[in-house]
């Protein structure tokens, strides 16, 4: 017999939505110390308006995914699984992207483009093997390198990167917004997403558009 459809968790009320991101966080901050201590350099986490970002940077030989590859090493599993226990019991819509470096990849297979996309895709699934409830992604993408966090060097590894946005105050608005060019662009930084870009579930609506990046760059460098 099949099992019922998991249930999207209800929207937090207003006056509760900070104290929940800042409760997660913390609570993140603490089992990445005790369970991810070796690579505790490589996940950044930062509260911004509306919801939570997590950056799964690479390092100079610890990487996410071998070169050119859209196969997640065992370390980078055991990140995803980490985060996604943690966000069970979340209130939160989920995107979740794929950035890369500016090298150009030496796989006659991919560009940039497909690479970091399949990579959004790769991470989506392992978090779902995880437990994480389908019903809550909002989007899977690939951006390519087109959003560095080291924007003096595209090259450093840590722009190859997964991004797992947390959206707190997605409420109803999704519905109206679905086909929504205006909504796309809000998500993007109001920028279209390029060809190689896929999407899961909704459009992000207008208003909850992704934290800038430059944010997540100050703290990376504060760390």
């Amino acid at each position: 017999m099949d099992e019922p459809p998991q249930k999207v968790p209800e929207e937090a009320p207003p006056d509760s939505r900070q104290r929940s991101e800042n409760e997660f966080v913390d609570k993140l901050r603490k089992e990445v110390e005790s369970k991810l201590f070796d690579v505790k350099d490589q996940i950044m986490l930062e509260v911004f308006e509306g919801g939570v970002r997590i950056e799964i940077v690479d390092r100079d030989g610890n990487p996410m995914f071998p070169s050119g590859s859209t196969e997640m090493t065992p370390q980078a599993k055991k990140i995803l699984q980490v985060i996604t226990a943690n966000l069970k019991d979340n209130r939160s819509r989920i995107a979740i992207e794929g950035h890369s470096d500016a090298r150009s990849t030496a796989s006659s297979q991919y560009s940039n483009w497909e690479l970091s996309t399949e990579r959004a895709s790769s991470a989506r699934k392992e978090m779902e093997r995880d437990g994480l409830n389908p019903n809550r992604l909002i989007r899977v993408a690939g951006y390519a390198a087109t959003e560095p966090i080291i924007k003096e060097n595209p090259l450093d590894p840590r722009n190859r990167r997964i991004s797992v946005l947390l959206f707190y105050s997605y409420g109803t608005a999704a519905t109206g917004a679905r086909n929504a060019e205006s909504a796309a662009s809000a998500a993007n930084g109001n920028k279209t997403p390029a060809v190689g870009t896929t999407q899961s579930g909704p459009r992000i609506p207008e208003g909850y558009a992704k934290p800038p990046v430059d944010a997540v760059r100050e703290y990376l460098f504060k760390r």
